[in-house]
């Protein structure tokens, strides 16, 4: 690893993702508690440029989510001297509905006493836009492509489960050069792709919360007669009863989920490495 960094992180993270940067004398996740918006850190030996990671609880609403943030932001900045980094690594911005719209959002992140917003290439690509130089984005579809690489036999296509969520779908399978297939949850009956027939299938959902949707793409592709099926979670609550029912169906082949969220321990499920691999590719960026 090359630059050390304290990360300070607001919940639901696997711990795993976290471990490489808490070292002792740093500031870690096991220091932080968010509920009822109280900050509590010790004060210890910290490294230069600190990182606040903020990951969405579910029952949250966006309004609490922002404030929990900005209160953390502040807390670091009294601790350390300098405003921290600001990774978002949930979807809350990739909505615009009434309890989250974009230009809102974005006016409540402008007004956080943070140096960068950070966001993964799964939220809206206009928001980077909205929010000008403070803005970054960092991928993580190209650590899906290598993991991809991986599996025992190579995939015929990338599938996503929602048209809204088919942009990082589509960056994918171009990454590598396969068939890209984008599912209308909203008219799961209207929508067979029959072109699946015999292909081995990459189901890449960047944001679940009940996994519904994902379990639907499972039954669909199934039907239209694909050979096997790979699903690869971003992101979002999940349960080990969700990952237990995605795994327990004869077609799917592997449920990978990544180190950006909790998840109960066990299972035939794998765990990918993501929180790790970001921060260090955005340590290594931060500066230039």
């Amino acid at each position: 690893m090359g630059e050390r960094v304290t990360v300070f992180a607001l919940r639901n993270l696997h711990p795993s993702g976290l471990a490489p940067f808490a070292a002792p004398g740093t500031l870690s996740y096991e220091h932080f508690h968010g509920d009822n918006f109280c900050i509590f850190v010790e004060r210890q030996p910290i490294s230069p440029g600190p990182i606040l990671w903020a990951a969405r609880s579910w029952d949250d609403s966006p309004w609490r989510r922002t404030a929990e943030i900005a209160q953390a932001a502040e807390a670091i900045f009294e601790i350390c001297g300098e405003e921290p980094d600001l990774l978002l690594a949930y979807g809350e911005c990739t909505r615009s509905n009434r309890l989250s719209c974009i230009a809102a959002y974005c006016r409540q992140l402008r007004a956080m006493a943070v140096r960068r917003i950070v966001f993964f290439d799964m939220h809206r690509a206009d928001i980077a836009n909205i929010l000008g130089e403070r803005a970054m984005q960092l991928p993580t579809t190209e650590l899906w492509a290598k993991y991809a690489g991986t599996l025992a036999t190579p995939i015929d296509a990338v599938v996503s489960p929602d048209l809204g969520r088919e942009f990082a779908a589509a960056s994918l399978a171009k990454l590598l050069h396969v068939e890209h297939v984008a599912m209308n949850k909203r008219r799961p009956n209207d929508e067979v792709p029959w072109s699946m027939r015999g292909k081995r299938a990459f189901v890449v959902d960047d944001e679940i919360v009940s996994g519904r949707t994902l379990m639907e793409t499972v039954e669909r592709l199934e039907l239209a007669g694909a050979k096997s099926i790979d699903i690869a979670i971003t992101y979002g609550f999940c349960s080990g009863e969700i990952l237990a029912a995605l795994a327990s169906r004869p077609i799917v082949r592997s449920v990978a989920i990544s180190d950006l969220i909790a998840r109960p321990s066990g299972g035939k499920w794998k765990t990918i490495q993501m929180a790790g691999p970001l921060i260090e590719r955005f340590t290594s960026l931060r500066n230039l």
